[in-house]
């Protein structure tokens, strides 16, 4: 499994991911970077607790302009969900979705492709809380 997700890295050559670790690591901002479904990346934040999705959205904002990625797509889309109106939030792609014969992983911080459990590991590890 980790040789074939190696070899799919290898022919994910649109998007400079190794740039993108690179970044993330000097400015010390603690993303995921995976592979999306149409070979682009999504970055993910993980925290350890609830925190306000307008917060997020202006922080996430924050840090896509200071790497370089200003006016990208940002999730959770909404501030507020009314749930007595059936609002739902967005749709997430999530990595490792068919995750036998699937594109979508995570990368570790030396660029190669990571398993699924090397995903949870990064996830756990990166994590941090409204206050950090």
């Amino acid at each position: 499994m980790k040789k074939e997700l190696d070899r799919f890295a290898r022919l994910f050559r649109g998007l400079n991911r190794s740039a993108i670790l690179r970044k993330l690591d000097a400015v010390k901002i603690p993303l995921v970077v995976c592979r999306s479904k149409s070979g682009g990346a999504h970055l993910y934040l993980f925290l350890t607790e609830l925190v306000e999705a307008e917060k997020i959205q202006v922080k996430l904002k924050e840090v896509a302009a200071e790497i370089g990625f200003g006016g990208c797509e940002i999730f959770p889309k909404q501030i507020k969900l009314v749930l007595e109106r059936g609002d739902n939030g967005n749709f997430l792609n999530l990595p490792y979705f068919d995750h036998e014969g699937g594109l979508r992983y995570a990368f570790n911080k030396d660029g190669s492709a990571a398993t699924l459990k090397e995903f949870l590991d990064l996830a756990e590890g990166s994590s941090i809380s409204e206050k950090d």
